[in-house]
């Protein structure tokens, strides 16, 4: 007389309860992936140098090319009240607000 008890089909989650465990246990993982393949191309194209081609042995001038010296002066050939010693940005006699 020992009957084992009907089996009854298993009751299905609720969509909001499926969908809540996706977002905490599948979808960290896939934005997880995403991020990493993203940071990987940048990486790739953005931080990673590309090859040049190494310079080459012979590097003369070839014919009437001359190098023409830099026509800047040095610092110390300047006369003292030129524009190039001051070290501002033009607003040296501004006034503030509190002035």
């Amino acid at each position: 007389m020992n009957q084992a008890p009907p089996q009854l089909p298993p009751i299905r989650a609720p969509l909001q309860r499926r969908w809540r465990e996706f977002r905490i246990q599948v979808l960290p993982w896939i934005v997880f992936a995403g991020v990493v393949t993203v940071a990987g191309f940048l990486w790739k194209d953005a931080l990673l140098p590309e090859p040049v081609a190494p310079p080459q042995a012979n590097c003369e001038p070839k014919g009437s090319e001359t190098f023409a010296p830099p026509t800047s002066r040095p610092l110390d050939a300047m006369p003292s009240g030129s524009a190039a010693l001051t070290l501002s940005n033009g607003f040296n006699g501004a006034k503030g607000p509190r002035d």
